[in-house]
């Protein structure tokens, strides 16, 4: 292994970490704003145009997608307008988890018998550990990187032999 991709490796396990937040400490909009704004700079580092695409559309669905399903159901967010707060809170309280809904796992049903916080908590906290493990393999794929894609800008074809 190269010390530059060792100093890589250190690096990106501090910027993780600095991430991580203390147990008494809530979460705020601007925490999840930085961590969304990490997680899509650490997936723009990937080489590998799959990679790259896979981890931008992952980094999209869990804030765009998963993050608004947890917030909905509560006032997770101190910092959060009392409309707003007030939305969610009425929004969580005409879902049921009761509700039939084909293929619920009993972990699904845990996390929703959990206080919004605690979900908030968990979500952020494996969202921490995603971004770590994200930058490491984007440190890997930079190592080991492949050609270029036909699609992937910087691609030359290879010249026509007669």
């Amino acid at each position: 292994m190269r010390p530059t991709s060792l100093l890589r490796t250190a690096n990106a396990a501090a910027r993780a970490s600095q991430f991580a937040l203390p147990p008494s400490t809530a979460i705020k909009s601007s925490h999840l704003s930085a961590l969304y704004r990490e997680q899509l700079r650490v997936a723009r580092q990937f080489d590998s145009y799959n990679f790259r695409e896979f981890f931008l559309r992952q980094t999209h669905h869990k804030f765009h997608a998963e993050l608004p399903a947890i917030l909905a159901s509560s006032a997770a967010l101190p910092d959060a307008p009392a409309e707003v707060r007030q939305a969610r809170a009425e929004a969580g309280e005409q879902e049921s988890i009761y509700k039939p809904s084909g293929g619920v796992t009993k972990e699904e049903v845990e996390l929703q018998l959990l206080a919004p916080e605690a979900r908030l908590r968990r979500w952020y906290d494996e969202t921490v550990n995603e971004l770590a493990v994200m930058q490491r393999a984007a440190v890997v794929n930079q190592m080991y990187q492949g050609p270029r894609l036909v699609v992937e800008p910087g691609h030359r074809p290879a010249p026509i032999q007669e």
